[in-house]
């Protein structure tokens, strides 16, 4: 073990040189130290120890559990786990548990992380995990987010160079990596991707000064200076599962290999490992020497690639994504040059979204979803899955939006009641779903995208001109009912329409039952036709001697 830091502001620089240690080297333990400057110092082959704590199992050559610390000019030289470990949690660790209630280590602002370098580690040169999201004050709850910038990182030689895992706004700037054996720079998923309508969030997503962003770097799968080839088994950066990443002016050089690629999504252990993604990335002045594979998609649905300029795909503003039987024949798009299972769409087809959801009533076995388009009637199939990034035991798809889309569960092409719940995600203003659904009769209640209020019924087909969000119509003759998801023009930034969808044929008139005659109340007035004992009139058919007569 190296030097510990608890509860404490530390001053560490001078060119330390730490060399063959077991456990963590220099490290920050207890979550709420800050201010600490770590500079110039060398840790040379860091090694596991038979401790039982995780920190010491897989160690780092600086450990920080605050992130509003400076490191700075450090060198890491070797080691069997990884370089710097930014390990933020919940709470705080150790005694300050105690001592400091309602502080959240992960919500902290940024320090400064600066001209450091890592080679030959095991695991990952620089690693945040398991989540950061920084804030400007640092509240466990409602704070304006800030960004966290890692510049000049040099990492060569690792298994990865750098990853972050359920983190957001992490900008990765001025980066040199070269030589790792599975990816480059990881970015496997933002910290925020399950919420909707972020207020704070929103405003960062694909902005380079405060959004999550790779820019102004150079990735090389091999330098040529080994003595044997080396190819990243994964990609030069793996983008996030998540929405808002920006990647500038990054130059991927030496990637030769058919088995590899500039570009790769993620895959999530225990969380979703098939078939999910279907989040946006946004590029822009790329340069490729030497690269074969410029990207791969692995399945339908597994990223949307935004092409700014042209320099990913050759045509500017197009969107790369991978082919489902909605696009796979279409001739509006064409295949991506230098990319695996990728085609390219023009920007003047219009925006796509990721549209999710579950809890379908229809999806009783995990039935296949088949989406037909309305304009050309090419169809897509899309499984349920129990394991999904938003909606599990549900479906998600990468949609082009101002179109009609037909959905049809296998084995239940028309129902009669039909509920399910879903996200649109990124609905730019002016634009819009519709959504078709073979229903037998016309449904007596409908919700769309509130639980508690029933949507309007427009007594004319829907219409991205005159309709409003979460209106619905029944058409007699085909047996289809419609609503659609729509962000008005007058709005100035996107929405994520939720959907509460519940389309109830009622069994009883106006959805009201009978009430059971053993459950009626008894009468709380006289009735009409009641018979008076002092009234003879009312007793004619009486027998003398009966009733009142």
């Amino acid at each position: 073990m190296g030097c510990d830091m608890q509860d404490r502001v530390l001053k560490k620089e001078g060119r330390m040189c730490l060399i063959a240690l077991k456990g963590g080297v220099i490290f920050l333990e207890d979550g709420v130290e800050v201010g600490n400057v770590l500079r110039g110092n060398l840790a040379v082959f860091v090694k596991t120890s038979s401790s039982l704590l995780n920190e010491d199992l897989t160690p780092a050559a600086i450990w920080a559990t605050n992130p509003y610390n400076i490191i700075e000019n450090n060198a890491v030289a070797g080691g069997t786990h990884l370089g710097y470990w930014y390990r933020m949690l919940d709470t705080p660790d150790g005694p300050s548990f105690a001592m400091y209630p309602g502080y959240c280590p992960y919500r902290q602002p940024f320090g400064r992380f600066f001209n450091n370098s890592v080679h030959s580690v095991g695991l990952v040169g620089v690693w945040i995990f398991p989540k950061y999201s920084p804030t400007m004050g640092g509240s466990c709850t409602n704070d304006a987010p800030t960004q966290a910038v890692f510049e000049g990182l040099i990492s060569w030689k690792n298994f990865k160079g750098m990853e972050w895992v359920m983190s957001s706004t992490i900008q990765i700037k001025n980066a040199l990596i070269f030589d790792n054996n599975d990816a480059g720079l990881s970015c496997v998923t933002a910290i925020n991707d399950q919420a909707t309508n972020l207020p704070n969030l929103e405003a960062t997503f694909y902005n380079e000064n405060t959004g999550s962003s790779v820019i102004d770097s150079i990735i090389i799968g091999d330098l040529g200076v080994s003595g044997a080839p080396i190819v990243p088994t994964t990609a030069g950066i793996v983008v996030m599962w998540d929405r808002g990443l920006l990647v500038r002016n990054v130059s991927f050089i030496n990637l030769p290999s058919p088995q590899t690629q500039a570009l790769f999504g993620p895959i999530i252990i225990g969380r979703c490992e098939v078939f999910c993604g279907g989040w946006m990335t946004k590029f822009s002045q790329l340069s490729f020497t030497n690269v074969t594979n410029r990207g791969n998609f692995r399945w339908q649905y597994d990223g949307l690639y935004l092409d700014e300029d042209g320099s990913l795909s050759n045509v500017a503003g197009a969107m790369i994504l991978s082919p489902d039987g909605l696009w796979n024949t279409s001739t509006l798009c064409s295949p991506t040059p230098n990319f695996l299972n990728a085609v390219t769409c023009p920007a003047s087809l219009g925006n796509w979204i990721r549209f999710a959801f579950n809890n379908a009533n229809l999806d009783t076995s995990g039935q296949f979803l088949f989406i037909t388009d309305s304009t050309n009637s090419n169809q897509a199939v899309v499984p349920s899955l129990h394991k999904r990034l938003t909606h599990p035991n549900g479906y998600m798809m990468d949609l082009l939006t101002n179109r009609v889309y037909t959905f049809s569960f296998q084995n239940a092409n028309t129902s009669v009641n039909l509920s399910y719940t879903g996200v649109v995600y990124n609905l730019v203003p002016g634009d819009y779903l519709i959504v078709q659904h073979g229903i037998e009769f016309m449904p007596d209640q409908v919700y769309t995208i509130s639980s508690t209020s029933m949507a309007y019924q427009s007594s004319i087909p829907l219409s991205g001109a005159t309709s409003n969000n979460g209106d619905w119509h029944y058409d007699n003759n085909t047996s289809l009912f419609s609503y659609i998801v729509k962000n008005p023009s007058s709005n100035t930034v996107f929405i994520d329409v939720k959907l509460v969808l519940n389309v109830i044929k009622c069994q009883y008139p106006n959805c009201q039952p009978p009430i059971q005659p053993g459950l009626q109340l008894p009468a709380t007035t006289r009735p009409a036709n009641a018979l008076y004992w002092s009234n003879d009139s009312d007793w004619y058919f009486a027998t003398q001697g009966y009733g009142g007569y």
